[in-house]
């Protein structure tokens, strides 16, 4: 679901299933699970793993990526459901992920799709040992499963067919794969988590679009573009640029986005500048400033 339709939602919540101010109830506090070790996220209570949770102080929690976090604590508290999130470039769909993994004591991998992408790289393949003897080296995902970690599948809809194929069986509710080579069949761990992420398909090129059936698998979320604001904001704590800057910057890529919006319709807004580029530029600044004191930073600024 996205934000405009949790107003509908509610709605049907009080004249189907509770009566009452359903805002009143939603409101109350969530009274913590027994059994288990667990540690209260945006209200949310999630299962703590085997490392020591850790805060990223230097990740920016802006109101609009703390809104996106909260989305992702509900998912997570309520099961071991896939999550599928999508959103356009670089607003922080993969880093969400990871640092709540980090907060919650989680381990994090990550398999970043592309159209050849190969399934072996999922579950694992043949190979020689240090004696010469052929022994199965397991993948990423089956590492993941055995162990209990949380998995990003990045890019998703940039994945060949046979590897989403081999993703249904996992996706149900046994959530459960079989080892073709090895005829073994795994159950996941009970910490085991999978998230997906993708851009808009249409919008950025390869991208395909998933079918209703594969997508319905998954708790669907999808994060909007993070306020000009609130770009600012991260570039000034982040990259430790003057506030006067940050708006220059932030002003640079509007600009930029509605010139290859105007002269390229079907082309995409971010043909000449990403978040990344925004984010690199700013990064610069850093660096540079760290060596050189006396200079004109906006003449360099203006030559990057």
């Amino acid at each position: 679901l996205d934000r405009a339709s949790y107003p509908i939602v509610q709605k049907l919540i009080c004249q189907h299933i509770v009566p009452g101010n359903v805002k009143s109830l939603l409101k109350q506090p969530i009274p913590e699970p027994k059994g288990g070790r667990l540690i209260q996220v945006e209200g949310y209570w999630i299962s703590v793993g085997d490392k020591e949770p850790t805060i990223d102080e230097t990740y920016i929690l802006t109101p609009s990526v703390k809104l996106n976090l909260r989305d992702i604590v509900r998912v997570v508290s309520a099961g071991t459901y896939p999550v599928l999130i999508q959103g356009e470039t670089s607003v922080g769909k993969t880093s969400l992920i990871q640092w709540l993994a980090a907060a919650t004591g989680n381990h994090c991998v990550r398999i970043n799709n592309h159209e050849h992408t190969d399934i072996q790289e999922y579950i694992g393949c043949y190979t020689s040992d240090s004696s010469g003897k052929l022994v199965f080296k397991e993948g990423v995902l089956i590492d993941a499963m055995r162990k209990g970690y949380w998995i990003i599948l990045d890019e998703l809809n940039l994945a060949p067919t046979d590897v989403l194929e081999a993703l249904n069986r996992l996706l149900d509710d046994n959530r459960e794969l079989l080892v073709t080579e090895t005829q073994e069949v795994v159950k996941a761990h009970p910490w085991f988590m999978l998230f997906a992420t993708q851009n808009p398909p249409g919008l950025y090129g390869g991208r395909k679009v998933l079918s209703r059936a594969f997508r319905n698998r998954f708790v669907e979320l999808h994060f909007d573009e993070l306020p000009s604001s609130e770009l600012e904001t991260i570039l000034h704590k982040r990259c430790s640029l003057p506030p006067s800057y940050c708006s220059k910057l932030v002003k640079v890529m509007l600009d930029l986005q509605s010139y290859r919006r105007s002269s390229s319709v079907f082309a995409g807004k971010q043909g000449f500048i990403t978040l990344r580029d925004l984010f690199r530029w700013a990064e610069r600044y850093r660096l540079a400033e760290q060596t050189e004191k006396e200079y004109d930073w906006l003449q360099y600024l203006a030559n990057d």
